[in-house]
């Protein structure tokens, strides 16, 4: 089952990082083990945000919840960056 991304936003102007509310939606969203998550393409063009932005939000996820990612089966692009 592929995440869904078309509703989520990123506010451009907050002081969070725009990686750390990337890593946040897609956390708050992982429910079951085996969810793929979107590619990075698909991420930057849905949120409006850079390749790097999305990168660094799939590497934080992974490094910080090793559950999570450990549940996550990831696209090709999103496991090409770790």
């Amino acid at each position: 089952m592929l995440l869904r991304v078309r509703r989520m936003q990123v506010d451009h102007d907050s002081a969070v990082p725009v990686w750390r509310q990337i890593a946040a939606l897609i956390a708050g969203l992982i429910t079951q083990p085996g969810q793929r998550l979107p590619s990075e393409l698909t991420l930057c063009q849905e949120l409006g945000v850079s390749r790097g932005s999305v990168r660094h939000a799939y590497r934080h996820l992974a490094e910080a919840s090793p559950d999570k990612a450990s549940a996550m089966a990831l696209s090709r692009s999103a496991a090409a960056c770790w």
